[in-house]
C-alpha cells in the first residue's frame, strides 16, 4: 500500500517551496528596490526640472516686465513725435498755402504786365498809324503806268 508522504519528504517539499518563495520575495523587492530607485531619480529630476522652470520663468517674467516699460518708452516718444509731425503739418500747410498764393499772385501780376505792355505797343502802333496817315507823304506817288507819250501836235498849215 501506498502510504502518504513521509515526514522528510513533506519537509523536504516545504524547504524548496520556502526556498522558492524566499527568491521570489528577493527578486520582488530588488525589483521594488529599483522602482523606487528610479522613482527617487525621476523625482530629484523632477525637482531640478521644476527648480530651473521656476528660476526660467523668473527670468522671463523679468525680461517682460523690462520690455513692457520699453514699449511705454517707445509708446511715449512715438506720441511725442506725432506731436511734432502734426505741428509740423499745420507749419507745412501755412507754408504750402503761402507758396500757392504765392504762385497764383505771380501769375496774375505777369499776365497784367503782359497785357499792359501788349496795350501799350498796340497803342503806340496805332498812335503810328494815326500820324502817318495825317501827314501827307512827300515822295511822289510812285507811277503805276507808264506815261503815254503825248502825241506831238499837227503841224499849222502852212500859208
Amino acid at each position: 500500500m501506498m502510504d502518504g508522504p513521509t515526514r522528510q519528504e513533506v519537509d523536504t517539499k516545504l524547504a524548496l517551496v520556502e526556498s522558492r518563495h524566499a527568491t521570489q520575495l528577493e527578486r520582488i523587492d530588488g525589483k521594488i528596490d529599483r522602482i523606487v530607485d528610479q522613482v527617487s531619480a525621476f523625482a530629484r529630476q523632477a525637482r531640478a526640472d521644476h527648480a530651473d522652470l521656476k528660476e526660467e520663468h523668473r527670468r522671463t517674467r523679468q525680461e517682460f516686465v523690462e520690455l513692457r516699460g520699453e514699449f511705454n518708452g517707445l509708446r511715449g516718444e512715438f506720441n511725442g513725435l506725432r506731436g511734432e509731425f502734426n505741428v509740423l503739418r499745420s507749419d507745412t500747410q501755412g507754408a504750402r498755402l503761402t507758396i500757392v498764393i504765392t504762385v497764383l499772385g505771380t501769375g496774375i501780376a505777369l499776365f497784367a504786365a503782359l497785357n499792359g505792355a501788349m496795350g501799350g505797343f498796340i497803342g503806340a502802333f496805332q498812335t503810328g498809324l494815326t500820324a502817318y496817315s495825317a501827314t501827307p507823304d512827300p515822295r511822289p506817288a510812285p507811277a503805276t503806268e507808264r506815261p503815254r507819250p503825248v502825241p506831238p501836235e499837227p503841224a499849222a498849215p502852212a500859208r
